[in-house]
C-alpha cells in the first residue's frame, strides 16, 4: 500500500473523528492500541514509525512508555508485573479523558499482562486457577473497551539473538538472563499459548505479526494497514 493511500484513509478517519479537531466528537475517547511481543521483534522501532506516519497525518500523538520505565524497583515477580500493568491501565483510563489526543500507543498493556501471567504459571510463580483469575482482572471487558487494537510482535529466538548480537551470537555472545535462547523460547511459548488460550484469532481487536522473515518496512506496512482498520471499525460502529 503506498503511502498516499495511508494518508488518504488516515484524513478521512481524521476528519470523521475529530472535523473540525476540536474533539467534540460522537466518538468519546482516543485511539488507543497497545503494542506487545517478544523481545527484538521490531517493537520500539514500529512505535517510531507509527508516530511518525500518524503525526504527519494530523493526528495528535501520544505515547506511554512501558511500566519497566516508569515503575520503579524493587522488581520482585510476580508484584512488579501487577504493578506495571496496572501503570498502563491508569494511563489508559486517564487518556481516555484526554480531549486534546486523537491517537495514543501504549509499549505494552492488558494482553502483555496475560502473556506474563503465562509465563508465571510455566515457571511455578502461580497456579493455573490464579493465572485464569488475573488474566481475567486485566482483560476484563472494561479494560478491553479502552483499547482498539492489540499488536503483538513475535520473532524466533534464533532471529532476535541475531538482531540483538549478530550472525555469530551463538559463539560470541555473552547472554544476559533475560536475552538468551531459552529465555527468549519462553517468552516466544507464553506469546503463543496465551492467544490459542483465549482464541485470540478470532478476535477482531487483536493482531499477530511474526517478524522473523520481514523487512521493517513490511512491518510497518502490515500493522498501520490494521491499525487504519481497527479506526474504521469504531467509526462505523459508532453509528
Amino acid at each position: 500500500m503506498s503511502d498516499q493511500t495511508f494518508f488518504d484513509r488516515a484524513k478521512f478517519i481524521l476528519d470523521q473523528f475529530d472535523p473540525a479537531r476540536t474533539r467534540k466528537t460522537r466518538v468519546p475517547r482516543p485511539f488507543m492500541v497497545e503494542l506487545c511481543g517478544t523481545s527484538n521483534s521490531g517493537k520500539t522501532t514500529l512505535l517510531d514509525k507509527l508516530y511518525i506516519q500518524l503525526k504527519a497525518d494530523g493526528f495528535e500523538f501520544a505515547k506511554c512508555p512501558e511500566g519497566a520505565e516508569a515503575v520503579p524497583p524493587p522488581r520482585v515477580l510476580p508484584v512488579y508485573n501487577f504493578r506495571t500493568a496496572d501503570y498502563a491501565l491508569e494511563r489508559a483510563r486517564a487518556f481516555a479523558l484526554d480531549k486534546n489526543i486523537h491517537v495514543v500507543m501504549f509499549d505494552r498493556a492488558i494482553f502483555d499482562a496475560a502473556v506474563r501471567m503465562e509465563k508465571f504459571c510455566a515457571a511455578g510463580l502461580m497456579t493455573q486457577p490464579e493465572r485464569d483469575v488475573e488474566t481475567a482482572h486485566y482483560l476484563n471487558r472494561w479494560n478491553r473497551d479502552l483499547f482498539d487494537l492489540h499488536v503483538c510482535l513475535v520473532t524466533d529466538p534464533d532471529t532476535a539473538l541475531t538482531r540483538r548480537y549478530g550472525p555469530d551470537h551463538a559463539t560470541t555472545a555473552r547472554y544476559s538472563t533475560t536475552t538468551n535462547p531459552k529465555s527468549m523460547q519462553a517468552e516466544l511459548d507464553a506469546h503463543v499459548l496465551t492467544w490459542d488460550r483465549l482464541d485470540c484469532t478470532n478476535d477482531p481487536k487483536m493482531f499477530w505479526r511474526d517478524t522473523s522473515s520481514e523487512t521493517p518496512e513490511q512491518t510497518f506496512g502490515a500493522v498501520i494497514g490494521a491499525v487504519l482498520a481497527a479506526f474504521e471499525r469504531r467509526l462505523a460502529t459508532a453509528g
